[in-house]
């Protein structure tokens, strides 16, 4: 019940529906004004379907509302599991790995066998 709460209290869920309120009704009166010319089956239909666009965009923006509110307080709310110290874990029979040096080729403790140039033959002429 806290999450709706904090929900309806959210400024993007009052602005957004806010919006979506005033767009839906500003639609519906250009469709059902005098200037727009359209048959009373398709003034019908429009206003119908400008309402159900609307008032699913409400609802997505309601869902995500809650569910952000959702995710914040269930990552507040979990449990912490603690890890046991080393000293009170049990010894178990497989060794844990022990983290070794990498060594990278450019690296200065890096020996090369033969130089990239004495390979190549020689092009000075004397």
């Amino acid at each position: 019940m806290n999450v709706i709460m904090e929900s309806l209290g959210d400024p993007v869920w009052q602005i957004g529906g806010g919006i979506i309120l005033l767009a839906t009704l500003v639609l519906i009166l250009a469709l059902r004004s005098p200037e727009v010319h359209l048959a009373p089956q398709h003034q019908w239909f429009l206003t119908r379907l400008t309402g159900l666009l609307c008032f699913s965009c409400f609802l997505v923006l309601s869902a995500g509302v809650v569910l952000f509110h959702g995710a914040n307080a269930a990552s507040t709310t979990a449990p912490l599991v603690t890890q046991p110290s080393s000293a009170t874990a049990s010894p178990t029979p497989f060794p844990s790995p022990s983290p070794r040096r990498r060594r990278f080729p450019g690296s200065p403790s890096h020996q090369r066998r033969c130089s990239p140039r004495s390979a190549m033959p020689s092009t000075n002429r004397i």
